[in-house]
């Protein structure tokens, strides 16, 4: 079970990231169809970074945050479980919601 979370998770931040990518890469697009990023902590990274080093910084740091939670001997395992749920949970809606916008808007149109 816990394999399976931790490859959802992989999963779901990538695709939550790619589409991230496609509504925020255009400042045109995002100007006009006034797309802003939710977090403010990634709006901030992104502002710092730029979209594409923040983008890879903040999957560096989910990757690193389930190293830590698969390999911790400190978490009991239903701890373990759980942050995976929720990260699961938090990455796979945000990749949905960006999936809607992008379908919406016709981001990825020709």
């Amino acid at each position: 079970m816990k394999g399976l979370l931790v490859f959802l998770a992989v999963v779901f931040n990538a695709l939550d990231n790619w589409t991230t990518w496609v509504c925020l890469r255009d400042p045109v697009m995002v100007a006009k169809w006034g797309i802003i990023e939710v977090n403010i902590i990634a709006a901030w990274i992104f502002d710092l970074m730029g979209l594409e080093w923040g983008l890879a910084f903040e999957y560096a740091l989910t990757l690193g945050a389930l190293a830590i939670i698969v390999r911790t001997k400190y978490f009991a395992n239903w701890a373990k479980l759980t942050l995976l749920v929720v990260m699961c949970l938090l990455a796979g809606g945000a990749a949905l919601s960006n999936f809607w916008v992008i379908s919406e808007l016709g981001l990825l149109a020709p």
